[in-house]
């Protein structure tokens, strides 16, 4: 999956994270890896921007409540406000996964390169047409994040400079002051160019780790190598589906998909409840927004059931297989040694998914389960949340 051209867009992304001066990582031209940086200047700026992002959302925390308090608040303004508050909020618990756990990130990456390149060692009839509809998946999902970010940048800039004194933005001293605009307009800027891109750039990277463990386990199944060498890979997957889980907080995947409901959640109540107070332009914004957020969730969800799913159907052929094998060798004088490595065989064959948190392993099951719960807070608001003027 990791053709040059894939491992160039990392590459670009990486090296332009690394300009912001916030993130802990730079990208190692010489080994074409991702590398960590220790200097003073961006623990200092890493630290700054967590304070400055923690009092953002203080900031839209207080003019929700004085939205809200307002005899008649416009759904917009609230709209807006808690869109930016959840946001905000998720970016200041995300910054803080590449300062705790920037040397997971760099070795896991490193050792999923290496393993990607080992898989082109399996004996399968059409392995070059698979491994090239990998690499075609790898480079689709990073160009079309890197255009989402670009696209979301420029938007969320043309927003901010088309309506400034807008309630979700702070408010300068100085209304009238064009230094003071300028000022916080190059501040609200900058913070939406590594806020959104940074983000995009998580959910890319764990889409194509997702993506690669299950293109993984389908050649696999389909490879025609000898047993044992099919139990090492299975083996060799099952870590690096381990150092992958390990790479994010506990809190991360859990709190990007309740972002992920709540968006689609409000987007419904907004189109359903207030489709007749709110512009055309809004009304289609709020539509792409919410429909692409809930989307986001559903096809993480339906992509990490499949590692599982896959897992499971792998290791009960490695299994059945392994146990077939010993049985032959044994015979049935020795069936008690049999079943002794049957039970240690069974035991090492363990399926796997992507997990985090209190999650034990992501299933097809998680998806309607996400479904189901954000359709029921849909219904549950329509039913009683009462309409209000704007």
């Amino acid at each position: 999956m990791f053709s040059p051209r894939v491992i160039n867009i990392i590459a670009k992304s990486f090296t332009y994270m690394d300009y912001t001066q916030v993130l802990p990582f730079r990208w190692d031209n010489r080994l074409n890896t991702i590398g960590t940086k220790n200097n003073g200047l961006t623990f200092l700026s890493s630290q700054l921007f967590f304070c400055l992002k923690v009092t953002y959302v203080l900031y839209l925390v207080m003019q929700l409540i004085l939205t809200v308090k307002q005899p008649q608040p416009k759904i917009m303004d609230i709209y807006w406000i808690t869109t930016m508050l959840y946001g905000h909020f998720i970016s200041s618990e995300g910054l803080l996964n590449p300062i705790l756990k920037k040397d997971d990130w760099a070795v896991f990456y490193k050792q999923v390169v290496i393993f990607d390149d080992k898989l082109n060692e399996l004996q399968i009839s059409d392995l070059q047409r698979r491994r090239k509809n990998g690499e075609k998946l790898a480079y689709y999902i990073c160009k079309g994040n890197v255009l989402t970010a670009i696209s979301f940048c420029t938007f969320a800039t043309i927003v901010y400079l088309y309506n400034p004194r807008a309630p979700q933005y702070p408010a300068w001293p100085n209304p009238d002051s064009i230094p003071a605009y300028i000022i916080f307009a190059m501040l609200e800027v900058y913070i939406k160019c590594v806020v959104m891109p940074w983000g995009i750039l998580i959910h890319c990277w764990i889409i194509i780790a997702v993506a690669m463990k299950t293109t993984s386990i389908t050649l696999i199944r389909k490879c025609r190598d000898p047993l044992g060498k099919r139990v090492i890979y299975f083996r060799c997957i099952n870590l690096l589906n381990t150092f992958h889980n390990i790479c994010y907080l506990p809190t991360l995947i859990p709190l990007r998909l309740a972002l992920f409901g709540m968006f689609g959640l409000e987007a419904a109540v907004v189109l359903v409840r207030f489709r007749e107070k709110i512009t055309f332009a809004e009304l289609g914004l709020v539509f792409q927004f919410g429909f692409a957020m809930f989307l986001c969730g559903i096809l993480f969800l339906n992509v990490s059931g499949g590692v599982y799913k896959n897992s499971c159907k792998l290791a009960s052929v490695l299994q059945t297989e392994k146990v077939l094998r010993m049985g032959t060798e044994f015979g049935i004088v020795r069936s008690q040694i049999v079943e002794k490595f049957t039970r240690k065989v069974v035991k090492s064959l363990r399926p796997f998914g992507v997990s985090c948190g209190p999650t034990r392993a992501f299933t097809y099951n998680s998806m309607l389960e996400f479904f189901v719960l954000v359709a029921s807070g849909v219904t549950s608001l329509l039913v009683n949340l009462r309409e209000r003027e704007t």
